[in-house]
């Protein structure tokens, strides 16, 4: 991206904090820049955590009705049982704030983090676990 095209939408924490973006300047450069916002992010985020509250809340009145274990609504409460699909060829967006687990989650798709449970399936990729030589 060119440093003239840096997205300054307004986003939801505009007024406190700005993000950092990495553009090319007239010299073909990399350079970091402050973004207000992307309009796009925004309207991504607040989908995302729209699902969240709704598998929050479908979790909790599941304990409420004796359905299911208060273990569940903690789980869902701190996002620990999630299933991520992206869409090949599409742009995806991995944003949240800080310590929100970004990066967490970039190192566990490239295998960089101890996997508890479930399965990771990255398409054309190799993890370390898939390439470390066996003693």
């Amino acid at each position: 991206m060119k440093k003239e095209e840096i997205p300054h939408d307004p986003g939801a924490l505009a007024k406190i904090t700005r993000e950092i973006c990495y553009a090319v300047d007239d010299s073909g450069k990399y350079t970091a820049e402050l973004s207000e916002g992307w309009e796009v992010k925004a309207k991504a985020l607040d989908i995302a955590w729209q699902d969240v509250q709704d598998r929050i809340a479908a979790a909790r009145q599941k304990v409420l009705n004796n359905e299911a274990s208060p273990l569940l609504f903690f789980m869902e409460l701190r996002l620990m049982d999630i299933d991520i699909k992206f869409a090949i060829g599409k742009l995806n967006i991995i944003a949240g704030p800080t310590g929100s687990g970004k990066t967490s989650l970039l190192m566990a798709l490239l295998g960089e983090m101890t996997k508890i449970k479930g399965q990771v399936f990255l398409p054309g990729g190799y993890s370390r676990e898939d390439v470390r030589p066996y003693s």
